[in-house]
């Protein structure tokens, strides 16, 4: 999240990609990966992302409105 904050997306992208492979039952608690696709419109992976993050946590309003984003784009 500090790379998203500092609008360096690739690397917080990247980062998101490394805590992925390093335990993937994080997959689901990833959002900030989510948000990081939306910005250079990577939108198919950033609504898939917080499609998974739904399963875990289904009464986000502002996941659900992130992958309509996604999604409507």
């Amino acid at each position: 999240m500090v790379k998203f904050k500092l609008r360096q997306i690739a690397e917080s992208i990247a980062d998101s990609d490394t805590a992925e492979k390093l335990d993937w039952r994080i997959i689901p608690y990833l959002w900030q990966g989510g948000l990081s696709y939306y910005y250079p419109a990577r939108l198919a992976e950033g609504g898939k992302q917080f499609e998974i993050d739904l399963t875990v946590n289904g009464k986000d309003v502002q996941e659900t409105v992130w992958r309509y984003l996604c999604i409507a784009k």
